[in-house]
């Protein structure tokens, strides 16, 4: 009687651990999306002739992002944002999965702001007021400006204009995005999740009016 019980015992437990082998391994923890980390009022961008809060539910579809440090009063960084700038005008349309956004690093919101009027830029662009307190913005820097980096959906680096601590220009980061999206281009879903995102993003501007920055500092 003995024997049969633990016989039993041992058949139930190959049949339990069979059963697990037959499923496979546990599957692991999804990675979080690198726009999960972008919070509403993060981001700003021009929108007509007014600074205004970028709808940061834009970007959470997009699987390529090139993060630019630059600070207006930089020589360097005014030879590179005209160039960027007219990229990123040509290729955003055709590549909704690939978005741009610029990390400042000028001495104040007004320099800022006249930068990103002068230079007309239209990619997103971290609020002042978290230029230095963003933590996942702020962790791609190197060691000096301008600075770029190329990284995906989940944040991982795939290209960036330091090596080794050796400043290699921010030209190396925009082969590799050309590279990037040509290799990558932009899915059916791609387009489908970008016209939804702005069909939601229009119907909240329409109704809630959208207060620029311009404004805020005229009424005070």
């Amino acid at each position: 009687m003995k024997i049969f019980r633990v016989f039993a015992v041992l058949l139930l437990v190959l049949t339990v651990r069979n059963a697990g082998a037959a499923l496979g391994p546990s599957p692991t923890p999804a990675e979080p999306l690198f726009s999960a980390s972008i919070r509403q009022g993060d981001l700003v961008s021009l929108q007509g002739k007014s600074i205004r809060r970028f709808d940061e539910s834009s970007i959470a579809h997009v699987r390529f992002f090139a993060i630019l440090y630059s600070d207006s009063a930089n020589a360097a960084c005014k030879g590179v944002l005209p160039g960027l700038v007219d990229y990123y005008n040509e290729t955003k349309p055709g590549n909704p999965h690939f978005e741009l956004i610029m990390v400042p690093r000028d001495a104040s919101q007004v320099l800022m702001d006249a930068a990103i009027k002068k230079f007309q830029i239209k990619f997103p662009v971290l609020a002042f007021s978290k230029t230095r307190s963003h933590k996942t913005l702020n962790k791609f820097v190197g060691p000096g400006i301008p600075c770029m980096v190329l990284i995906d959906a989940h944040g991982k680096v795939l290209s960036n204009c330091y090596k080794d601590g050796k400043f290699l220009g921010t030209s190396v980061v925009l082969d590799d995005i050309k590279k990037t999206l040509k290799e990558n281009p932009a899915t059916p879903e791609d387009v489908a999740a970008a016209n939804a995102a702005a069909k939601k993003s229009e119907a909240g501007s329409s109704t809630s009016g959208g207060s620029s920055f311009d404004d805020l500092f005229k009424k005070r």
